[in-house]
């Protein structure tokens, strides 16, 4: 009864079977015929991306210029006393007048102002009274001293000194009292700046304007100055040598329980150790236990040999015979020993030394100065 063209019931059960696999897999029958279509090109994260060699150059920002400023220290008083100078304010370029003046050494100024008030064109600020920094820092009396040996009007009471960095923008006034309302304030100012954009001391403002020029002045009065500051100079210096001379000179106290020095034998056998300088002098350079020993020779004639610092009470020994010169002594941690060796050609030092710590490879070494 199921029969249809020879095929039984188990073949019709296979064929649908299969054809419900097929159909879970995916690929349903169709009775029409499939169309491929060409393929739609998309774009890609790939292919999207520009080649390297197609990327336009970016061009890179230019480096600013190098600032041509220098931070130096505070003028000396002889360098305040040989600037040059420029005359400013009300009675600036007035002959016989009173002007305000400014003087000039590297990135720094000083301004000041006369004690009198009383100006050409007529005009009468009062008794001077004194000097508002404004951004600067006020003269000591050295410093005015020196500057103002040539102010019109006589030295003036004080002065302004501003050190011009980018970004400074310092305004000194120099007040006056007028003599009919000495409760009133009347003063002369001056703007002196240095923009944060400069990159020069060119670049320095006066007044929000060009920055003034400045003449040489006569640097007669600054001869005495001079000298008197060389002669300081030289008595802190004798001073100071005398003083370290002193401190050289002292006694250190002997070493406890250090041995005996080992005989001269004993030093001939060992090598140097390592003393800079000691081959140009002829030196020979040993070292056994705590006992340094040196005998300079040969190369050069030594005329005296002087232990200047780190001579122990009696541990240390120098001598010198026949030109031959022989130095022994302790050598520990915290030795700082100098000596003296004259000789035809002048002076040398040697410096036997040991800081704190692990002994040092190089431990002295010969120089032409203490």
């Amino acid at each position: 009864m199921f029969e249809r063209g020879g095929w039984g019931v188990a073949a019709w059960a296979v064929l649908f079977v299969a054809a419900c696999g097929d159909a879970s897999n995916g690929a349903a029958p169709s009775a029409e015929p499939v169309v491929e279509s060409a393929p739609v090109a998309t774009p890609s994260a790939t292919a999207s991306a520009p080649a390297p060699s197609a990327v336009a150059p970016t061009a890179a920002p230019s480096a600013e210029p190098p600032k041509n400023i220098v931070r130096s220290g505070r003028p000396t008083p002889l360098e305040w006393c040989r600037a040059p100078l420029v005359h400013i304010g009300k009675d600036a370029g007035v002959d016989g007048g009173s002007p305000c003046s400014m003087i000039e050494v590297r990135e720094w100024v000083m301004l000041w102002c006369p004690e009198s008030g009383d100006r050409q064109n007529g005009e009468s600020l009062g008794r001077y009274d004194r000097a508002i920094p404004g951004g600067g820092s006020v003269a000591n009396d050295d410093e005015l001293a020196a500057a103002t040996h040539s102010a019109p009007g006589g030295p003036p009471r004080d002065a302004v000194i501003v050190s011009l960095r980018p970004g400074t923008k310092a305004q000194p006034t120099f007040t006056y009292r007028p003599i009919e309302h000495p409760d009133w304030m009347r003063d002369e100012s001056f703007e002196v700046s240095l923009p944060e954009s400069a990159r020069g001391l060119e670049d320095r403002r006066f007044g929000g304007g060009a920055w003034p020029v400045f003449t040489p002045r006569d640097a007669s009065a600054c001869e005495a100055l001079e000298a008197a500051t060389k002669a300081e100079a030289e008595a802190k210096r004798a001073a100071a040598d005398e003083s370290r001379s002193k401190e050289d000179a002292r006694l250190l106290e002997d070493l406890a329980e250090l041995p005996p020095p080992p005989e001269v034998a004993a030093f001939e056998a060992e090598k140097d150790v390592l003393v800079k300088g000691s081959s140009a002098m002829g030196c020979a350079t040993r070292l056994i236990g705590p006992w340094f020993w040196m005998r300079c020779t040969g190369k050069v004639e030594i005329r005296e040999i002087e232990i200047e610092r780190g001579r122990r009470a009696t541990q240390t020994s120098a001598k010198l015979e026949d030109g031959v010169a022989t130095l022994l002594v302790p050598y520990v941690e915290g030795t700082d020993l100098r000596v003296k060796l004259v000789h035809a050609g002048g002076e040398r030092f040697f410096f036997l030394r040991w800081p704190k710590g692990p002994r040092p490879f190089e431990v002295g070494t010969f120089g032409a100065t203490r």
